[in-house]
């Protein structure tokens, strides 16, 4: 990999939408949680869960934190993240995103160095929560939580920012897969014609 890597998989949502915690919902057996965390520790040397719900997730030898700015959505989550991890670039991971691709990951990892942050865009859209972000971010970001900006994209004007396009690079289908997000009972449902057990 030739560089030290925190991963921070967040999951500190109120899944108002599915009506109950995402991050415990099961694919084939296994939690989207410790799915996302058994992923990106393959790629990183210290990996952590960020949450204000400590006594709700429980994975052998994974710790999990607390972010400072509590209730102040995912802009929060990656404060928390930058402030815990002990090395200087962070992947940062959503826990509601079962489809994430290896070779996203380790494309991520390799063009990260250099830059405040490191991030997806896809048709226009960045994916902030697939990311590596570095702690040289960290003034741009407290600056936005404390003043209220609480836009996860919202400090990137102020960052030396790497984008990749993935737009016109692979296939809608694939794309819209690896871009997935698990927020609703019709996102379960989606899974379940997939051929996938998940409840």
């Amino acid at each position: 990999m030739g560089k030290l890597l925190t991963g921070a998989v967040l999951s500190g949502g109120q899944s108002h939408r599915m009506g109950h915690d995402k991050a415990l919902i099961k694919i084939e057996g296994q939690t989207l949680l410790a799915r996302c965390v058994e992923g990106l520790s393959q790629y990183t040397d210290e990996i952590f869960i960020v949450s204000n719900k400590k006594d709700r997730y429980d994975i052998p030898g994974v710790p999990c934190v607390a972010d400072k700015y509590n209730g102040k959505g995912p802009l929060g989550g990656i404060h928390g993240a930058l402030m815990h991890a002990t090395h200087t670039y962070v992947f940062v991971m959503a826990c509601d995103m079962p489809f994430w691709e290896p070779e996203l990951i380790q494309k991520i990892i390799k063009d990260c160095d250099g830059y405040d942050a490191t991030v997806l865009k896809v048709n226009g859209y960045y994916e902030p929560l697939f990311a590596v972000y570095a702690k040289s971010c960290l003034p741009s970001i407290t600056e936005n939580l404390e003043e209220g900006r609480l836009k996860v994209t919202g400090f990137f004007d102020s960052i030396r920012l790497n984008t990749i396009d993935l737009t016109g690079c692979m296939e809608e289908d694939l794309l819209r897969r690896v871009t997935f997000n698990l927020n609703t009972p019709e996102d379960l449902q989606v899974l379940k014609k997939m051929g996938l057990e998940a409840f």
